[in-house]
């Protein structure tokens, strides 16, 4: 079985929803890496979150929830500080998030390669807010470059550009994993952000061109582009179905997420299954998860 390793956070959402006495607030587990090792855990993989997560009420719930997915927890380090909390305002239509994190203990996140015995097809995935705030964006970082000879390092920047506030250093660290990578997944928005003007392609060109096996470029409704120096695959957007109130445009946001990172795995999982790492062959999901096909990626070249 393939296995992913994935490191970052795992946060409360609190999601606004009616109620008869008005708007209140509803929790939902959340944080794009967790969202990544539930959806791996989902198509089939040995999925770990190496993430810190807080002793509190809300790190309960949120390790429960993963096990629950059948994401692995034995190798996630617990926290007495507290956990990151979420706020979701989606009065403009799209969601904006006011995020509690200071001395979190996610921030202060310090991963290690303890008890990871690395295996030949291991992937290593790592981004998001938590390479945002020191000192655990640091330490993500270093752990990320030390294990990329090891494993298979896959980076997914997950742009808030409301909580940088130092975009040197964050670009610095971005850049970085760029360089380290096999396999980057980033949206249609965040490339406009860190890359002004320049096109999917032309992005994919120039990662590609540096070693990096599979490029993953998101355009919400407008779908997902995989791009490597074979060629490429174009993946529509799922239509989502909102069934509760639970199910905000927020959540249902994070499940087209999910479908998209679960592609992402697919993509990463079947390049496991060549042992000369290839483009040009292709892979079927599990049957218990309906995720499209993809194709697979060569090894980072260099």
């Amino acid at each position: 079985m393939a296995r992913i390793f994935v490191c970052g956070e795992a946060i409360m959402d609190f999601v606004p929803v009616g109620t008869a006495a008005g708007e209140a607030f509803l929790p939902l587990p959340g944080g794009s890496p967790m969202n990544t090792a539930k959806a791996a855990a989902c198509a089939g993989a040995e999925a770990h979150f190496l993430g810190a997560i807080s002793r509190d009420l809300f790190g309960e719930r949120l390790l429960a929830d993963m096990v629950a997915h059948g994401v692995r927890t034995g190798l996630t380090p617990r926290s007495d500080l507290p956990s990151t909390l979420a706020f979701v305002d989606m009065s403009t239509g799209e969601p904006r998030y006011a995020f509690y994190d200071r001395d979190s203990a996610a921030v202060n996140m310090a991963p290690t390669a303890e008890g990871i015995a690395a295996q030949p097809g291991d992937i290593l995935a790592v981004g998001s807010i938590s390479l945002i705030p020191e000192p655990g964006a640091g330490n993500i970082l270093r752990f990320a470059l030390g294990q990329a000879e090891r494993q298979m390092l896959a980076f997914d920047p997950n742009v808030r550009a409301n909580m940088i506030t130092d975009r040197a250093a964050w670009e610095a660290r971005v850049e970085a994993l760029f360089a380290a990578a096999a396999i980057v997944k980033i949206s249609a928005e965040d490339l406009d952000y860190l890359r002004p003007g320049q096109s999917a392609a032309d992005f994919a060109a120039e990662l590609t061109g540096k070693g990096v096996g599979l490029v993953v470029v998101t355009g919400g409704s407008e779908g997902a582009l995989g791009l490597t120096r074979a060629g490429r695959a174009q993946v529509a957007a799922p239509k989502v179905a909102v069934a509760a109130p639970a199910c905000s445009a927020a959540g249902s946001a994070d499940r087209a997420a999910a479908t998209t990172r679960r592609t992402f795995w697919l993509s990463a999982q079947a390049s496991l299954r060549s042992s000369q790492r290839r483009a040009g062959s292709w892979s079927t999901p599990p049957q218990r998860c309906s995720g499209p096909v993809s194709s697979a990626i060569p090894a980072r070249a260099g």
